[in-house]
């Protein structure tokens, strides 16, 4: 927030939201991806499958860039 202006402070507030929220789905939809292969559901225990979180952070860094292959498409 580098502005006094308080509705410049709520849209920059609510664009960093948006932004989290979109990063949470995609996350959850490489990890259903991950989970459908057959390999991973064999390796998976009970205790692996409650540690699973779709708050991961490690392909985005502290200065807003996360690269993402847009030329891939996600499967649903």
């Amino acid at each position: 927030m580098r502005h006094n202006q308080l509705e410049e402070s709520a849209i920059a507030m609510l664009s960093l939201q948006r932004i989290q929220n979109d990063m949470i789905y995609m996350n959850t939809l490489k990890i259903q991806s991950a989970l459908r292969k057959k390999e991973w559901q064999n390796k998976m225990e009970t205790e692996d499958y409650r540690a699973l979180t779709s708050m991961i952070y490690n392909h985005i860094n502290p200065y807003g860039e996360f690269h993402m292959n847009m030329e891939k498409r996600i499967h649903l």
